[in-house]
């Protein structure tokens, strides 16, 4: 299996896999920005200037990474399924849990990965 990742941005971080980096690809931020949600709640948007090709056959996820924990962040759907083209920007989102000034990531951190798995279509039964 090939993967594509485009650099949407020229300070976009190309996606790598390391040795502890466990399933996926690591994603790096590249800027951050804020919005509400319907409940009135923070949510931190985070750009990757990344874009991918998901092969065919494939699904991709984003998966929170284990810094989460020291965070005051929580990864929105997550896993998330990943969707569009190479030429759409993955944007990573977190809602703050807490009500003062959250600890979070800053850019150049590594804060999710995408993880690709093998779509198995078998027979629905009735």
């Amino acid at each position: 299996m090939t993967i594509n990742f485009k650099k949407l941005s020229e300070k976009a971080v190309q996606p790598v896999r390391t040795a502890n980096s466990g399933a996926g690809f690591n994603l790096t931020a590249l800027g951050v920005q804020t919005d509400i949600n319907e409940r009135g709640q923070v949510v931190l948007v985070y750009h990757t200037g990344i874009g991918v090709e998901i092969p065919e056959g494939y699904e991709a996820t984003i998966r929170p990474v284990p810094s989460i924990v020291a965070k005051t962040i929580r990864m929105c759907d997550a896993p998330s399924l990943v969707m569009g083209g190479i030429d759409n920007e993955i944007c990573v989102c977190f809602i703050t849990t807490t009500d003062v000034v959250p600890a979070v990531y800053n850019n150049g951190d590594i804060i999710a990965q995408i993880v690709f798995n093998k779509i198995e279509i078998g027979r629905a039964h009735v």
